[in-house]
């Protein structure tokens, strides 16, 4: 009788079965697949921040423009507006686009750059900057913030398809 135990005991003791391990490496595999997708699109979104400064950076000099002088017309003049083309390094075919709130749809597409309107009268205006994250073929990406008359800002960051 103690021979048995003793066998049996030897077998418990000789570790996890075929089934049990591969049971085990399909699971790994399946966390492993899924937690790469989102990295890469925590990555992108990452890498699309800096879109955001720039719009900001724009809205924020132009705000300040707007304190100083309110007849200020002249975007063209502000260097963190005029960006353009790769900007650091995840950014590509970056555009600036600004506009009176009463010209900005939630569309970014209509946004246009004029350079003499009067960003700085009692209806606010709309910065947009878009540009390709990761490489110059990669997702495009869009930022709009929103200046009110009282120069609250509201940005909203979109990436190219959900509009």
């Amino acid at each position: 009788m103690k021979e048995v135990k003793k066998l049996r005991k030897k077998r418990s003791e000789k570790g996890f079965t075929l089934v049990e391990l591969m049971i085990v490496i399909a699971i790994i595999a399946i966390l492993a697949a899924v937690a790469i997708s989102q990295y890469s699109t925590y990555k992108e979104k990452a890498q699309a921040k800096d879109l955001i400064n720039l719009a900001r950076n724009c809205a924020q000099d132009i705000v300040a423009e707007c304190q100083i002088d309110p007849s200020f017309k002249n975007v063209g003049q502000l260097e963190s507006c005029t960006k353009s083309g790769q900007v650091g390094k995840y950014l590509f075919d970056v555009s600036i686009k600004y506009a009176t709130t009463a010209n900005a749809t939630s569309n970014f597409i209509a946004i246009a750059n004029t350079t003499s309107v009067a960003l700085c009268d009692d209806d606010g205006f709309a910065i947009g900057a878009t540009g390709k994250v990761g490489s110059a073929s990669g997702n495009d990406y869009y930022e709009i913030c929103r200046v009110e008359s009282d120069f609250d800002m509201y940005c909203e960051q979109i990436k190219k398809g959900t509009i």
